[in-house]
């Protein structure tokens, strides 16, 4: 999906929304779970004074199943196979 079909088209109204029975029911409840332990998102930075060098970081990249196969979708390089 193309993001330009679902962003900036003005759509979402404060007024409407705050009339919802269900508007800002977590938040009051005091019961939110973030989303980091909702879904388990995690993340970490990895630092090195020598930086990855770039074929070997793409051909384990590809070994581990990352990117796109062949000619799928657009975009630039970073494919595998």
């Amino acid at each position: 999906v193309d993001p330009a079909d679902l962003l900036s088209k003005g759509r979402f109204d404060l007024r409407k929304a705050e009339q919802h029975p269900q508007w800002l029911v977590e938040a009051r409840e005091k019961e939110h779970a973030p989303e980091t332990v909702e879904f388990g998102i995690s993340s970490f930075v990895y630092t090195a004074r020598r930086p990855f060098h770039p074929q070997r970081l793409h051909d384990a990249f590809c070994a581990a199943g990352g990117g796109r196969r062949g000619g799928e979708g657009g975009g630039g390089g970073g494919r595998c196979g």
